[in-house]
C-alpha cells in the first residue's frame, strides 16, 4: 500500500472488511482493521489504522501494532 496511490477499495480488497470507519476532521476517512488468532496454547493479534483523504486515496498508516 502506498500513500497517494492506494484507494480505500484497494486497501479493503487487500486487508478485508474494516472493523471501523470514522470521519476525519479534514473530510478524510479513518479505516481500522483488527485481527486475532488464538488457541488453547495462546494467541496473537494485530491492529492497523489507515487514514485516507477526501478523495479516497491513502494518506498514511496512523497505527500498526502486533499483539
Amino acid at each position: 500500500m502506498q500513500p497517494g496511490l492506494t484507494t480505500i477499495q484497494e486497501a479493503s480488497t487487500k486487508l478485508g472488511k474494516p472493523e471501523s470507519i470514522s470521519a476525519a476532521p479534514d473530510g478524510g476517512t479513518l479505516l481500522q482493521w483488527m485481527y486475532s488468532r488464538g488457541s488453547l496454547a495462546g494467541g496473537s493479534g494485530a491492529h492497523i489504522a489507515v487514514l485516507f483523504d477526501k478523495n479516497g486515496k491513502m494518506v498514511k498508516v496512523v497505527q500498526r501494532t502486533q499483539l
